[in-house]
């Protein structure tokens, strides 16, 4: 799961900084461009754990999305939005 994670981050070119698994969920701290959709890399790390584990669910289909830094929600509207 490990691999997949960090894997996954060199993919799509993201900055992981962190990376915490328990049970039934992950939590990922990751630099991204702001062109990305939040959506879109959390799916890319949900499918690819599901793919990790003999494509079968790792994880309930489901994400949350907070920010650090200079960004508010208001960035992360603006981006669902597009």
């Amino acid at each position: 799961m490990r691999k997949m994670i960090v894997g996954v981050a060199e993919k799509k070119k993201l900055l992981l900084s962190r990376a915490g698994m328990v049970a039934n969920h992950v939590h990922l701290l990751l630099g991204c461009g702001i062109d990305d959709a939040p959506r879109e890399i959390a799916l890319a790390f949900l499918n690819n754990l599901a793919y990790a584990q003999a494509m079968k669910p790792a994880y309930r289909y489901s994400y949350y999305v907070g920010t650090v830094g200079e960004f508010d929600l208001g960035a992360m509207r603006t981006a669902a939005k597009e």
